[in-house]
């Protein structure tokens, strides 16, 4: 099966066509369903674009030209340059490598997002989201979509980052392709949730492993990568955390299994956090109310024991500290009588009454 059979086309230079079929071929030929099939279109496809662009088609098959296409050859290259950027500008590139480059997108941003030391490091996304091969296919709807559903997905995300992935999308929010409901991919409930201020634990807790398995493979990358620039290795400098990201992707590519093992690891130390941090509020709230309730009990002594002291017309400082209390506790063992004797003639008087 030649190249032009696997693009379901005849044999053509024009490259918005061949562009188009392998788009078309794409979305029947998923890559994780049938990696081989795959590999073969990609492979058709960009030799295609090759011979497109060159002018040259496949060996014994020589291309059927109308006298249209003979002239614009005859024209020269410069012409033919002049006619391929034009096309380049016109067409549609939301479409093409459907398969290719946006499932390998959503296989790194996972793998990135679920490194703590990654996430909330806004260099990681300046670079990441701005690769050419990934901000082109961030003009198409269903891709931002897509993009959205699996960022709230993950957890552990800062509010910053979030208003730069918001920031991000807006960019490409224009006129000429508002969806057809009106709703933008921004405007998705959850999305708009996780902007809103609310408490979080501090970077300290959230934006590093805590397991011993997680802090060993990051140490065993940052010492690989600390050796070979010769000093330590800074992720708050861009340049340190893109060789650090590359390295970690190479690993975690093939190692998705683990990477998953260790997110949920550190979820699992972020959910014991979180209990401890609760823990500690309901404990310093407790001894707040306790210590509110015992400062309010010795106000209303302080106004008792003030009291019984001009009532036996005694001088603020001819009783001592246990003197005092001893003269509030009589008080209020009398008083105490004094209510039962109280409640027991009103419960006398009453039945007296009912007698008559």
């Amino acid at each position: 099966m030649n190249i032009w059979e696997l693009l379901g086309i005849p044999p053509t230079s024009e490259i918005a066509k061949i562009k188009s079929a392998y788009a078309r071929q794409a979305k029947l030929c998923h890559p994780e369903e049938h990696p081989e099939e795959f590999k073969q279109l990609q492979k058709a496809y960009k030799t295609a674009l090759q011979m497109a662009k060159s002018g040259v088609w496949t060996a014994g098959m020589p291309p059927v030209q109308s006298p249209q296409e003979k002239n614009a050859e005859d024209a020269g290259k410069q012409t033919k340059q002049a006619e391929y950027k034009q096309e380049e500008s016109s067409f549609d590139y939301s479409d093409v490598d459907a398969y290719g480059d946006r499932e390998r997108f959503f296989k790194q941003f996972p793998l990135l997002a679920k490194n703590p030391y990654l996430r909330n490091n806004l260099h990681t996304w300046e670079y990441f989201l701005h690769l050419d091969v990934y901000e082109k296919l961030f003009e198409n709807t269903n891709f931002r979509t897509r993009f959205v559903k699996t960022l709230c997905g993950v957890v552990g995300w800062r509010r910053k980052t979030i208003l730069y992935f918001q920031k991000f999308l807006l960019s490409f929010h224009k006129d000429e392709n508002v969806p057809v409901d009106g709703k933008w991919e921004t405007d998705v409930w959850r999305f708009r949730l996780k902007k809103l201020p609310h408490l979080r634990l501090p970077a300290f807790f959230m934006d590093r492993f805590w397991g011993k398995e997680g802090r060993t493979f990051y140490k065993q990358l940052h010492a690989k990568i600390s050796r070979e620039m010769g000093r330590e290795l800074d992720l708050s400098m861009k340049p340190d955390l893109i060789r650090y990201l590359k390295l970690y992707l190479f690993y975690a590519e093939s190692n998705e299994d683990y990477v998953e093992h260790l997110h949920k690891g550190w979820k699992v130390q972020q959910a014991l956090w979180a209990a401890a941090g609760v823990l500690v509020c309901l404990v310093l709230a407790l001894a707040y109310s306790i210590s509110v309730e015992r400062e309010r009990q010795a106000k209303e002594d302080t106004i008792r024991i003030d009291y019984l002291m001009e009532l036996y017309d005694l001088e603020a400082g001819s009783c001592s500290k246990e003197e005092q209390q001893e003269l509030l506790r009589d008080y209020e063992t009398y008083w105490g009588y004094a209510e039962e004797a109280i409640d027991d003639v009103l419960g006398r008087y009453e039945n007296w009454f009912y007698v008559e």
